[in-house]
């Protein structure tokens, strides 16, 4: 039986979570449609050869780095809640969700650990892209197909929802929230 697709909402909210960062294997990810943005600003601007920043179905040798390195958000493998709660969520770059299925998360985690790349860490200012696609389509209206004026919607939504939780966080510690972008790392590969 096919699992309910998470809604975008939520999807949005667990990027804006986990820094826009592989719960995995801790890389930074990238925002779809905002590599499609790239693309289109790139061409209004003059003479332009498509450079495989986007690839509607992903392949790796149209669109090497959307393949790796698509922010994508999975549901939790100990998760009880329904795919709605953001809470049964994490965020996970394209490599690592295709690897889901195949290896047991843990081992995978301690088999590559040694490879693991050095990236910042929550609080950075990293967003995966999604800035630019928010001004992108907020500059061009006509150019969001109907799914990503979704996207701008639920990452807007998020946002909001995500600077409250850092100033509730912030408010009653005197630091920043301990999740996410304002406080420690998020746990990684579901841990207790």
């Amino acid at each position: 039986m096919a699992r309910a697709s998470i809604p975008k909402s939520v999807q949005a909210r667990a990027f804006e979570r986990d820094g826009w960062t592989c719960q995995h294997c801790g890389r930074p990810v990238v925002f779809a449609p905002a590599l499609r943005a790239m693309e289109f600003l790139a061409a209004s601007m003059g003479r332009f050869a498509k450079r495989g920043w986007h690839h509607s179905s992903w392949r790796r040798d149209r669109a090497p780095l959307l393949h790796e390195l698509g922010a994508e958000v999975g549901v939790r493998g100990d998760a009880t809640g329904a795919v709605s709660d953001v809470s049964a969520c994490l965020t996970s770059c394209r490599a690592c969700r295709m690897r889901d299925g195949m290896e047991d998360p843990i081992e995978y985690a301690r088999r590559t650990a040694p490879q693991r790349p050095r990236v910042p860490g929550p609080g950075t200012a990293w967003d995966g892209f999604s800035t630019l696609f928010l001004r992108v389509a907020a500059r061009h209206p006509g150019w969001a197909s109907p799914a990503e004026r979704g996207w701008v919607e639920a990452l807007e939504g998020a946002r909001v929802t995500e600077t409250k939780r850092r100033r509730r966080g912030q408010a009653g510690t005197g630091r920043a929230g301990t999740a996410g972008r304002g406080g420690s790392p998020p746990s990684r590969l579901n841990s207790p």
